[in-house]
């Protein structure tokens, strides 16, 4: 139908003229109420913003020279932060001559994910980034 028939159907009923498919020869149109439209796409698109997960990523930083208590204190944190569904980026962080001895990192990393095997699993595995010698936990489901 022309446009000109199609817009005057259009006013007579209060709804407007979409183009739904511009590509097809010849373009289809629809009748509909377009703020209605609008309205929905965007009540549709908060919905599904509304049930999606967003998974935080918290970090604890840690030294090799550190002591066992405090460790300890760091490991109940952690175990915190995976309680609230959080993923958690554990860092050993080295300092000059400390470089040379990154297999003690590494050591001191393993020790603390084995403590925490049975609320974690390891996301990322141990890797030496830099400074840093780090791994990235999340929770067991």
């Amino acid at each position: 139908m022309p446009l000109g028939q199609a817009l005057a159907i259009a006013e007579q009923v209060g709804l407007d003229v979409v183009e739904v498919s511009p590509n097809s020869n010849p373009p289809v149109c629809k009748l509909m109420d377009f703020g209605k439209y609008k309205y929905q796409l965007k009540k549709k698109s908060r919905d599904s913003r509304k049930s999606q997960v967003i998974i935080k990523t918290k970090e604890v930083k840690l030294r090799p020279t550190t002591d066992e208590h405090d460790v300890n204190v760091k490991i109940e944190k952690i175990k915190a932060f995976l309680k609230d569904g959080n993923r958690v980026k554990i860092g050993i962080f080295l300092k000059g001559r400390e470089m040379m001895y990154t297999d003690r990192a590494f050591a001191m990393l393993d020790r603390i994910v084995k403590m925490l095997a049975e609320d974690a699993v390891v996301v990322e595995t141990p890797k030496h980034l830099g400074k840093t010698v780090y791994a990235v936990l999340s929770a067991k489901r």
